[in-house]
């Protein structure tokens, strides 16, 4: 192989990298119409009621990408939102936040709090919620 070639090779590496788009990463406004939007996206149905305290966080910077959520449900149930391909399942014993999620993603599990999944092709959705205080905290990664 010829320094040509090498040459060649370097540059077409380089302006592949350069025009490629990585992604992002996003914080939504906490309580605004674009973090609800995302967490309908996310759960895949449209609120018919209210929520407060609704935070959403996106980060699709690398190949696989994820999502957090928070929300608190105040005229309805979760019941109301998830369809039957959601499971319900237990929380797995040894559970802890993920290391990248956001710090208002700190769910305070006790014995009533309920877990629910979603797996699809290439991921997975999870739903810890609370029922004492309508309490949800959502995470949507990809793999």
């Amino acid at each position: 192989m010829n320094l040509k070639h090498l040459f060649f090779i370097f540059a077409t590496i380089t302006l592949l990298t350069g025009c490629l788009d990585f992604g992002s990463r996003k914080e939504y406004t906490p309580n605004s119409e674009e973090a609800r939007k995302t967490i309908e996206w996310l759960i895949g149905a449209e609120f018919k009621g209210t929520i407060n305290n609704s935070y959403a966080y996106e980060n699709r910077s690398g190949i696989d990408p994820y999502y957090y959520a928070k929300f608190k449900l105040t005229d309805m149930v979760l019941s109301d939102l998830i369809d039957s391909t959601w499971s319900q399942t237990v929380l797995p014993s040894k559970w802890q936040v993920p290391g990248n999620a956001p710090n208002w993603y700190a769910p305070k599990i006790d014995a009533t709090a309920a877990y629910y999944t979603k797996e699809f092709d290439g991921g997975s959705k999870s739903i810890i919620y609370i029922p004492e205080n309508k309490a949800c905290f959502l995470h949507y990664s990809t793999y």
